[in-house]
């Protein structure tokens, strides 16, 4: 087995998306969506920003592999 998929097995969905969910969080994403792909996730959600005139929503992604989000959670 790949040493990306022994990262994903030794950190366990648990600490992978505390992680993302801490990413989301201080970007203010909502309505995310995550895909998982034998190297890592893609997440897409929007980000919500306040403007004089009311809010804006706009399409934010990102891509990590299992190696990232391992350092991510640290």
């Amino acid at each position: 087995m790949e040493e990306g998929r022994m990262l994903k097995y030794n950190l366990g969905y648990e600490k992978m998306l505390r992680a993302i969910g801490k990413y989301c969080d201080e970007r203010k994403l909502d309505e995310v969506c995550l895909l998982e792909f034998e190297k890592g996730i893609v997440l897409q959600g929007l980000q919500v920003d306040s403007t004089s005139e009311g809010y804006i929503r706009r399409l934010v992604s990102a891509t990590w592999s299992f190696e990232q989000i391992a350092e991510m959670s640290k």
